[in-house]
């Protein structure tokens, strides 16, 4: 059920759509907008029935592209399932705009319907590297890594120039996965692309390494870093707990605060107190015992 239909006041929506041009209501009426909970906001505009011809495809106005960027946005603000496809199909009758093709599956992908999504990316004449990037993110998010992975190889062989961005959803779907063939792989890549550097690129290779247990990789990864940030650091130190090595755990919040000088955040504490919960040693009749290691 649209959110407007419980409980908001008609009287939010009016300057909403006071931006819009009288073209595109003409666009969106025709394709029955007026079945959607705006119809009463759009009544006091000039309408029209005549449908636009699929064979001739009108061109986009700069203000026809922001009112259909305008009503996406209310799409996704309001959850409006029924808005969002009327406007992809006022969309669909305009002149193809990459912009505005990318902008619609995002904002299908915020609405959960990936199907719809990908239906408009697969639609695209020519998607382009955000297109990619919004499909493997999407994917990932509801649990669709093996068509992340498909459409991530579906960009290195498009020929499209791969950015920051694809390697960090793409990395992300390998975390899921705990894909470590795949990971390896795309090290690869991107130390060919010089993509190391980037600091989001490298703590994303860190986090699949610390997931799949190659400790001693991601430490010589996180050492060669030439810029850190608090995401690193976290990084690093939770996958040192989880191999139970709370020593140096400790070491490393030490040289966080003294190398880069970085305050800590809720996750470096819950994950500092973790190290010191588990690391101190049993206590027998009130005295604390060497511990014993395994």
């Amino acid at each position: 059920m649209p959110l407007l239909s419980v409980g908001f006041p008609q009287t939010l929506f009016p300057s909403c759509f006071s931006r819009l041009t009288s073209s595109s209501l003409q666009s969106l009426n025709s394709l029955s907008l007026s079945k959607t909970p705006y119809s009463h906001l759009l009544s006091h505009r000039p309408l029209t029935n005549q449908r636009a011809p699929l064979s001739n495809f009108p061109s986009f106005s700069n203000d026809a592209v922001n009112d259909h960027y305008h009503l996406l946005h209310l799409s996704v603000r309001y959850g409006d399932v029924d808005l969002i496809k009327a406007v992809h199909a006022s969309i669909f009758k305009l002149t193809e705009d990459i912009y505005l093709g990318n902008a619609l599956i995002v904002a299908y992908l915020k609405l959960g319907l990936v199907l719809n999504a990908y239906k408009v990316f697969v639609g695209l004449s020519c998607p382009n590297v955000v297109s990619y990037t919004a499909m493997i993110s999407g994917f990932a998010k509801f649990n669709r890594e093996r068509e992340a992975v498909e459409i991530f190889c579906r960009i290195r062989s498009s020929g499209i120039e791969l950015n920051v961005f694809n390697f960090v959803a793409i990395l992300t779907v390998c975390i899921r996965l705990l894909d470590l063939e795949l990971g390896f792989q795309l090290n690869a890549i991107v130390i060919k692309m010089g993509f190391l550097d980037n600091t989001f690129v490298s703590n994303a290779l860190m986090g699949l390494y610390g997931k799949c247990g190659c400790l001693d990789t991601m430490l010589q990864l996180f050492d060669e870093m030439p810029q850190r940030d608090i995401a690193s650091w976290n990084t690093v130190i939770l996958s040192v707990v989880k191999e139970l090595m709370y020593e140096r755990a400790f070491e490393l919040f030490r040289e966080m605060r003294r190398i880069d000088g970085f305050g800590i955040d809720h996750f470096t504490l819950s994950t500092i107190l973790v190290a010191a919960i588990e690391g101190l040693p049993p206590m027998v009749g009130g005295k604390s015992m060497p511990m014993v290691s395994k």
